[in-house]
């Protein structure tokens, strides 16, 4: 009986199309980044000249106004998406914390997660139709919620998840339940990973305009700074304003974004744990 003859490796017929696949990476990403050139430069080039009128005038294209509505739906809607945020998270992350539900949440956040924008805007603005809402706040604040508590909850499992495996099993070594393992040990020592999604949860609540347009159209009283934005769009005579207005909710957003990645930094040394 012969021995059989080892049998060649099959040649990787992908590695032919590394070079394409390298200069359409480049190429893409060239292209991204002079889209977003070009875009801070048109919108420096109309707007930068009226940025301090905008922050000052009393008037309907006012930003501080407006600023000051983004805050309060912000800092209403942030806590309660955060709050259910963070047990869904826990539960997403582990299992044992839910039971069936936990399962379900992980199933729906792949498809929630996803839901457009202007969905979730029909919906609420069918919703306060038929409680006969008036509150342009109660409406956004809605809308902000139900848009962002699946983003919320994904960012927080991951963040949960980043809580290094050999702590966990110390813990359940020890007799901890599963819950006391979250907030004891889990929650904790991913503190910082959970400011770095709240921060940035909190930059994509302040920029986000369709849902809340769709929601509050209905609605009676003052606009966030994106809506505002988005109700002038229209007007050429406001360009320069426009412009500064999109300047002035760029620079907020940013440094909420700054916020997060700095979190986000220290997040990683603070899970870092010793052997």
């Amino acid at each position: 009986m012969g021995l059989a003859s080892p049998t060649a490796p099959k040649a990787d017929s992908f590695r032919e199309r590394d070079a394409l696949v390298t200069a359409c990476a480049y190429g893409a990403g060239t292209l991204a980044a002079v889209a977003a050139v070009a875009i801070g430069v048109a919108l420096i080039a109309y707007g930068w000249n009226e940025v301090g009128w905008v922050l000052s005038t009393p008037g309907p294209q006012g930003s501080l106004r407006a600023l000051g509505t983004t805050a309060l739906i912000v800092v209403i809607a942030l806590p309660i998406t955060f709050v259910a945020g963070i047990f869904a998270g826990g539960s997403a992350n582990n299992p044992n914390i839910g039971g069936i539900a936990s399962k379900m949440l992980r199933e729906s956040i792949e498809w929630s997660s996803g839901t457009p924008p202007v969905v979730v805007g029909v919906a609420v603005f069918f919703c306060a139709i038929a409680l006969h809402t008036q509150s342009a706040l109660l409406t956004a604040t809605f809308a902000l919620v139900v848009l962002n508590v699946p983003n919320a909850t994904s960012r927080l499992a991951l963040a949960f998840g980043a809580v290094p495996r050999q702590a966990r099993e110390a813990a359940a070594a020890l007799g901890a339940s599963s819950a006391a393992t979250f907030f004891g040990l889990v929650l904790p020592l991913s503190v910082w990973a959970v400011a770095a999604a709240l921060f940035a949860v909190a930059a994509q609540m302040i920029g986000e305009t369709t849902a809340i347009a769709i929601a509050i159209s209905t609605s009676n009283g003052p606009q966030p700074l994106s809506v505002q934005i988005w109700h002038f769009a229209s007007n050429r005579s406001l360009a320069g304003a426009e412009a500064a207005a999109c300047v002035v909710l760029v620079m907020v957003i940013a440094v909420f974004l700054a916020l997060s990645r700095a979190c986000l930094r220290r997040g990683v040394e603070a899970v870092s744990l010793p052997p």
